[in-house]
């Protein structure tokens, strides 16, 4: 399997903001993918809020720190079928910003 993972989000944001990500994740092909994770750090100064999970939300067993909290999310798929070729799940994580931190100070930190 040949897969891809996105992140995509604002070039900038107001301190004190909401910040909504999309993670997606591709699987190009040419056969089904086992043992998919994947593994995404908080930006600097920033901290959790929510993440949904693509449907079938029971395909997806997802780790992330405490509301209000930084720290690491780690998703692995549980399908025993494996992540078909030619699908994509996007994720969207969304987290809050420090007050008086503007998102276009934070280094980047991509997903793996």
């Amino acid at each position: 399997a040949d897969m891809a993972l996105t992140k995509t989000g604002p070039a900038t944001l107001t301190a004190g903001s909401a910040l909504a990500h999309t993670i997606t994740v591709t699987n190009n092909g040419p056969l089904a993918a086992n043992g998919v994770s994947w593994t995404d750090m908080l930006p600097v100064n920033t901290t959790f809020t929510s993440l949904t999970i693509p449907a079938p939300t029971s395909e997806w067993s997802c780790v992330t720190p405490a509301k209000g909290r930084a720290g690491t999310i780690t998703c692995t798929y549980l399908s025993v079928a494996g992540f078909a070729s030619g699908t994509s799940k996007a994720f969207t994580l969304t987290t809050a910003t420090a007050c008086g931190v503007s998102y276009w100070n934070m280094p980047a930190r991509p997903a793996t």
